[in-house]
């Protein structure tokens, strides 16, 4: 393990026990001098520390007195065998139920055309003078962030990528839908053709905070009920998931970082999209829409391409669809970036029983 010429001229320290104004005003100070997503904003970092009391350490990257790299450790206990042992989380709680947020883009906050070399040097301060934590969880990092702990680590446990789609608003002939397959193109220009028979389509931002709420209730209701009628359970039936989000909400819709858009058809509502408006971006975190028996009508296309109008009209560059396998990402996306969730290990006894389990099973560590 080196470090590179290019991260000795930074100085790396953890604050054990920030407070959060501190956190705050370090983030929101840096933030001005980076190009974050809104994974990394201090409306994100601001709302983790408020809706599930957060009290991370601090990992602090300097160069010549200027702060220029941010990220937030969380200690926990993991166990397993009924042993247990020390764990870091970056940007995360370590609990799963409120880590059900699931981050992305994550990473630390670094300034502007630095980032791999702070990212190199936080994370050498974290495998080099912090020797008590014996797993390391990293999860939907970027691919920067998974390239330096190949680097570093001895043992990446577990290594999971996920595509990100995207469609990119300057895409030639975005009101034709040309990009799309012509079997997609069909479907969806045949589900406006029908919802254009009973009225205008139309798309809206909410007008105000108050409406914004009452969309992410309308929202989360629609989400449970299309979980449920596969017998399942979607995100927000996990209130932590909920008062996250309505925190969220409540911060970052005044500064116009936050909306949930309604497509409407003759008044009525054919879905809800939550979206993270930031750096010239518009990131689809969640959606709720009103299906109905006749099959031709898709609800969830339609929407998401007056959304991706609404979105090009206001001069977004990228309309983010975020990881997922799912189809209609794969019929609506032109290209995609990678993240990915790994977990790197040190030597623990607990891991050599999973490893013999694993050996007779056949499963992986996650």
């Amino acid at each position: 393990m080196t470090i590179s010429e290019a991260t000795t001229n930074l100085h790396v320290h953890v604050d054990p026990n920030p407070a959060v104004s501190e956190i705050h005003r370090q983030w929101l100070d840096l933030e001005a001098r980076a190009t974050p997503t809104f994974f990394l904003s201090s409306s994100w970092i601001d709302t983790l520390l408020e809706a599930y009391q957060y009290r991370p350490q601090l990992i602090v990257a300097k160069r010549r007195d200027r702060i220029v790299g941010l990220g937030l450790l969380a200690s926990h206990v993991n166990q397993r065998f009924g042993l247990t042992w020390p764990c870091l989380s970056l940007n995360e709680t370590g609990v799963a139920k409120f880590d059900s947020i699931m981050i992305e883009d994550n990473g630390f906050l670094t300034e502007k055309d630095l980032e791999k070399e702070i990212v190199d040097a936080c994370l050498n301060h974290v495998f080099e003078a912090m020797p008590e934590w014996r797993e390391l969880r990293l999860s939907g990092v970027t691919e920067v962030v998974a390239a330096s702990i190949r680097r570093i680590a001895r043992n990446v446990a577990y290594d999971k990528k996920a595509a990100s789609p995207y469609i990119l608003c300057n895409t030639p002939d975005l009101l034709s839908l040309s990009w799309m397959s012509a079997n997609t193109r069909y479907q969806v220009r045949r589900a406006m053709r029908l919802y254009g028979a009973r009225g205008e389509l139309r798309i809206s931002p909410s007008p105000n905070l108050s409406e914004a709420k009452n969309r992410l209730s309308e929202m989360a209701m629609l989400h449970e009920r299309r979980w449920a009628s596969k017998g399942r359970v979607g995100a927000f039936a996990n209130p932590d998931f909920e008062r996250f989000h309505e925190i969220l909400l409540t911060r970052a819709y005044p500064l116009g970082h936050v909306d949930i858009l309604r497509v409407e058809c003759a008044s009525q509502t054919i879905g809800l999209l939550y979206i993270f408006f930031y750096n010239g971006e518009a990131a689809v975190y969640q959606n709720g829409f009103c299906y109905e028996d006749d099959s031709r009508l898709k609800p969830g296309m339609v929407s998401h391409v007056l959304a991706l109008r609404f979105c090009a009209q206001k001069g977004i560059q990228k309309y983010r669809l975020l990881a997922g396998s799912s189809r209609y990402k794969e019929s609506l996306a032109t290209d995609s970036d990678t993240i990915r969730w790994m977990v790197v290990r040190r030597p623990h006894i607990a891991f050599g029983i999973e490893s013999v389990l694993r050996a007779v099973t056949g499963r992986t560590a996650a």
